[in-house]
């Protein structure tokens, strides 16, 4: 048996045929998980650089709901289920945060802006770029 696999093993045919074989799936999966990453950097850049331009700006408008919940599918459950709780946080903290003045321009409270920072930076630091 021994001397069978080594005289296979020798054949320069089935070994250049075992190479690209090896070959070949090594480069279909490397594809794969390429493809997988570009998906999910398209759908997380967005949603990073918005949580950006909110910490940036707070009293801009508020941070839309569709670019978190385009990350359900591309990232773990746990995961998705700590962002949505800290958008549902910095959620709360917005609507408490915003009143109209006398003249009935949104207006956003100054000793709030530490907490929506906050919130924000925290739902950065949960997404990271592939």
């Amino acid at each position: 048996m021994l001397d069978l696999t080594k005289g296979l093993l020798q054949n320069p045919i089935l070994t250049g045929m075992f190479g690209v074989a090896v070959g070949a799936l090594l480069g279909h999966n490397f594809a794969l998980g390429r493809d997988k990453r570009k998906e999910y950097n398209e759908v997380v850049v967005p949603l990073k650089s918005a949580i950006r331009e909110k910490v940036n700006d707070p009293s801009s408008c508020g941070l839309d709901y569709a670019l978190v919940s385009a990350l359900q599918f591309k990232i773990s459950d746990s995961h998705y289920q700590k962002l949505t709780n800290e958008y549902r946080k910095y959620g709360e903290v917005m609507r408490e945060a915003i009143y109209s003045d006398d003249l009935g321009v949104p207006q956003l409270k100054g000793e709030l802006v530490p907490q929506i920072v906050e919130s924000l930076n925290k739902m950065d630091s949960l997404l990271k770029i592939r």
